[in-house]
């Protein structure tokens, strides 16, 4: 992924990241979000430790597409849970 690939997609994250902020607060059971939240983060401290697009499993680069179409991506395809597996092929 091209450098100008990975700052769209920081960009579009931190974004993402203050609309959960701000919609938080108008939840009364707002944990879903909450979680969402936390994976953003957790994508946004990848890009910047530099091990954004890798396999949290074997380290291996996750698949490009995949991180294009959800950013919030951290395993290759190798490493997917089954219902994650099972998600993908009824997507196919």
């Amino acid at each position: 992924m091209t450098p100008i690939e990975i700052n769209s997609i920081r960009y579009q994250l931190e974004e993402r990241r203050n609309k959960l902020q701000e919609t938080i607060n108008d939840f009364k059971n707002p944990t879903e979000l909450l979680n969402l939240l936390n994976d953003v983060d957790s994508a946004l401290k990848r890009m910047n430790n530099g091990t954004y697009g890798l396999c949290e499993v074997c380290h291996d680069p996750i698949e490009d597409f995949r991180l294009k179409q959800d950013p919030l991506m951290c395993f290759c395809l190798d490493h997917l849970t089954s219902s994650q597996q099972r998600a993908l092929e009824q997507d196919l």
